[in-house]
């Protein structure tokens, strides 16, 4: 009895952390990223894929196939596109 009720406190408590994994997850995705360059205006795509380009060392060319969905970022690279997205370090 009391294994069944630990197993079920771990079970709520692993279900709910995994939820908030996966919402955080989604909020920068390979998807969201390029929903978000359509939100941008060709001169802001261009100077922010450009700033991509020049901060993870890249040609602009494959950031640019990137962000267009015919490559994908990889998960070190989504990381790092966090706080350039959020805080819109490319803006400055």
């Amino acid at each position: 009895m009391v294994y069944l009720k630990i197993l079920c406190i771990f079970a709520c408590k692993f279900t709910k952390f995994i939820l908030i994994m996966q919402g955080k997850r989604e909020e920068l995705t390979n998807v969201g990223l390029q929903a978000y360059a359509k939100s941008l205006s060709t001169a802001e795509l261009m100077k922010l894929k450009t700033y991509v380009a020049m901060k993870f060392e890249k040609s602009y060319m494959t950031i640019n196939d990137k962000f267009a969905g015919r490559r994908s970022f990889t998960a070190a690279e989504l990381l790092a596109l966090q706080p350039i997205i959020e805080q819109e370090l490319w803006r400055q």
